[in-house]
């Protein structure tokens, strides 16, 4: 599963439009969210992009984890919608108490997690 995580999060391939889909932006978001909910942080900050890991490191990845408890349940699927810079997908997840955002980019020849927020 560890090899999993980390092929699908650097290799995702582009699609036809640029976009991988719907079903492949999803599975790339939960699988995201299942290595945090399941314990492996580090794993999941190592298959973010380097945008994501300039701006937020490790440490204050995993405190941001540790400070968020939706992100230990497991959230459901709602949408992944293009954000209108039409470059990243914003993938939309509903927790038990609040919702967890991923924003998903293109990056080194596939996609991968450029951003996350809570609210």
């Amino acid at each position: 599963m560890r090899t999993g995580l980390v092929f699908l999060l650097t290799l995702l391939p582009l699609g036809c439009a640029g976009r991988p889909g719907e079903a492949a932006e999803r599975a790339l978001a939960e699988t995201f969210l299942e290595g945090i909910r399941v314990g492996r942080v580090e794993e999941a900050w190592t298959g973010a992009s380097p945008e994501f890991k300039s701006f937020m490191g490790k440490d204050q990845f995993k405190s941001f984890v540790w400070s968020n408890p939706v992100l230990k349940e497991k959230a459901v699927f709602e949408k992944a919608e293009p954000l209108p810079e039409g470059k990243w997908v914003l993938c939309s997840f509903a927790g038990k108490s609040k919702k967890v955002l991923l924003t998903l980019g293109p990056e080194e020849g596939g996609w991968k997690v450029v951003g996350m927020k809570v609210e």
